[in-house]
């Protein structure tokens, strides 16, 4: 099992951090190894048990993974697991989303893995470097979805003081 964690603070409420999150079709915009998101059934929404598949692409290779959301507790925790691959790629990896309210309306997220296989594929990616990547890609995700957050809040913000005028 290989897995890591890293983690920010956002100047936003959790529940818009979270919705950005649950936005699994919006993924592409702030993951550089996820390029696109598609619901594969009803419901089409991120609720617990909802079955989606993600375009992957790392190092020149491209791949299609189908998921499954495990928890979708707005505002507290967003997880979902990949399948088992076919053939002899049989791991699964469940990603999670954790907001913790902070001081005046921030938020700290940490987005975490944990990666299952068999130890041969487990040593393989350590080789190839995987872990590395995809902790720099959890860095580089959780910078995208703070500005994302943080403009998010702030539009939201002065359009609230601009109503109240």
């Amino acid at each position: 099992m290989l897995t890591d964690r890293a983690t920010v603070q956002i100047a936003a409420p959790a529940e818009v951090v979270y919705d950005l999150v649950a936005d699994l079709t919006s993924t592409g915009q702030r993951s550089p190894e996820c390029r696109r998101v598609e619901w594969l059934a009803e419901p089409a929404r991120p609720v617990a048990g909802a079955r989606f598949r993600g375009r992957n692409r790392w190092r020149g290779y491209t791949w299609w993974r189908t998921a499954r959301i495990v928890a979708a507790d707005r505002g507290h925790e967003f997880v979902f697991a990949t399948e088992p691959g076919r053939g002899i790629y049989h791991d699964t990896t469940t990603w999670a989303y954790r907001f913790q309210p902070a001081d005046e309306g921030t938020t700290r997220v940490t987005e975490s893995y944990v990666f299952r296989a068999p130890w041969w594929i487990q040593a393989m990616d350590t080789a190839l470097g995987r872990p590395k990547a995809l902790h720099r890609g959890m860095e580089r995700t959780l910078a995208n979805l703070k500005r994302a957050a943080e403009q998010h809040a702030a539009t939201n913000t002065r359009a609230g003081k601009d109503d109240e005028s």
